[in-house]
């Protein structure tokens, strides 16, 4: 249990590392970083779907919804919405049990998310809404 909470937390800050790494280290800012974002987030939301934590053999336990809120905040409504269409597409490819509760925690999390999307600059919006962030995870 506990390698596989340390591989999600991995999975979570890796492509945070290897974007600071090649994008905002190396000066990057002519670059679109919109499709960078969205498939380190993608890559980051798979992985935390493919591996997840068994707590029980009925419950277990991933940190999916992580890479969806930073991506979307970070991203926008664009970037917001092909993030859901991914976790949507793997989660139905993935089955099992759990998919009904799956769309339920979607559909409360994503008009949130459109709400706190504002139409500023990605710094600003982290800074305005880092207490919502850690409300919703």
């Amino acid at each position: 249990m506990v390698t596989n909470l340390l591989c999600n937390l991995l999975f979570l800050i890796f492509p945070i590392f290897l974007y600071q790494l090649f994008w905002e280290a190396g000066r990057r800012r002519d670059l679109n970083n919109k499709p960078v974002l969205l498939l380190m987030s993608a890559l980051s939301m798979i992985l935390c779907l493919q591996f997840p934590m068994k707590l029980s053999p009925w419950l277990q336990l991933d940190f999916h919804h992580i890479p969806l809120i930073i991506g979307s905040l970070y991203g926008g409504f664009g970037v917001s919405a092909v993030l859901t269409a991914v976790l949507l597409l793997f989660r139905f490819t993935i089955g099992g049990e759990g998919l009904a509760e799956q769309l339920f925690v979607l559909a409360l999390l994503y008009p949130v998310l459109l709400i706190l999307i504002p139409a500023s600059s990605p710094s600003q919006r982290l800074a305005g809404f880092t207490p919502s962030i850690f409300c919703l995870c």
